[in-house]
């Protein structure tokens, strides 16, 4: 889960979130700043309706 946005200089920002399983069975999740695939990395991205900008 997460977003993309545009900053006020009108710059591709993206917030994301994520979650890992290990072999081991536990799981990790949080903000994704980087990530390295070695196998398959499926990523969903869909618009949303647009909202009121309440900065305006």
């Amino acid at each position: 889960m997460g977003n993309i946005s545009m900053d006020n200089l009108g710059r591709s920002v993206v917030h994301g979130h994520g979650s890992v399983a290990f072999s081991d069975g536990s799981v990790r999740g949080g903000h994704w700043w980087e990530a390295w695939v070695s196998i398959v990395g499926v990523v969903y991205v869909t618009e949303a309706e647009a909202g009121t900008d309440s900065g305006k």
